[in-house]
């Protein structure tokens, strides 16, 4: 993320079937995390926030048995 300076990054779960949805520039990206994107820490999203926009794809998440862990986000 940080080498290719993206000014917004798309963070997909392990679990989500279709990542990278949007149409792909040279100043955003995505990441598919293998993992509930609420193990992340909140620090984490933090820092990351500093370096990047954040967008959080959580739209399946309702079909996941993790589906109670995402509330920790706040979203």
């Amino acid at each position: 993320m940080e080498d290719e300076a993206w000014q917004g990054t798309e963070f997909f779960c392990g679990n989500h079937p279709a990542p990278f949805k949007k149409k792909k520039h040279q100043t955003r990206g995505a990441v598919q995390i293998p993992a509930c994107l609420s193990t992340i820490s909140r620090g984490a999203w933090y820092e990351i926030g500093l370096k990047t926009e954040i967008e959080l794809h959580i739209e399946v998440c309702e079909e996941c048995p993790m589906k109670e862990a995402i509330s920790r986000l706040n979203l």
